[in-house]
């Protein structure tokens, strides 16, 4: 029981390390306009650096044009994430680890910065090391969980906490 309530755990702190990154950063983009003289198209970007690096590599599609027409027709849609096919040819450990530690390190980085493009550059980097952690963390779960009832379960817990620490995050970053 305890490693299964440590795998969850790992599982959720990523997830809300993962969302913390978005949630946070609205209460203090006003902060960092002021401070780095931001204008509105470079505010809107400081979040978009995000979150458009983190979609495109999570949902990045491994099939050509073609293939994605025939799947189409044939309705057997099997679209191969890159971040997800990194846990499916290396150990999901360490693709897990590695995008939780260098996640950590961009945005220790861009805490950093005081300059908006290393600034924006750091948020798109640390998109990307966050949509490591995802599917490694979901692989992790599947592999530690064999049995089906289990499996949903736990992913049933992985999904609600990410949820939760998601609302948490935005809930305390808006108040104050």
């Amino acid at each position: 029981m305890h490693s299964s309530l440590s795998t969850i755990s790992e599982g959720y702190l990523t997830t809300d390390l993962v969302h913390h990154s978005v949630s946070a950063l609205f209460s203090a983009i006003p902060i960092m306009t002021h401070e780095l003289s931001l204008n509105a198209s470079e505010a809107v970007w400081l979040v978009s650096a995000y979150q458009l690096t983190f979609a495109s590599f999570l949902l990045c599609v491994r099939s050509t044009c073609r293939e994605m027409s025939f799947l189409l027709l044939t309705r057997s849609l099997s679209f191969e994430s890159q971040s997800g096919r990194i846990s499916d040819l290396y150990n999901p450990k360490y693709g897990f680890v590695a995008g939780a530690f260098t996640l950590g390190i961009f945005s220790l980085g861009a805490g950093f910065t005081e300059n908006k493009i290393g600034l924006f550059v750091l948020r798109a980097f640390s998109g990307i090391s966050a949509a490591m952690t995802i599917p490694s963390s979901l692989t992790l779960l599947i592999r530690f969980f064999p049995d089906p009832k289990e499996q949903a379960g736990a992913i049933g817990v992985y999904g609600g906490s990410a949820a939760l620490g998601n609302g948490a995050w935005l809930m305390t970053a808006l108040s104050a």
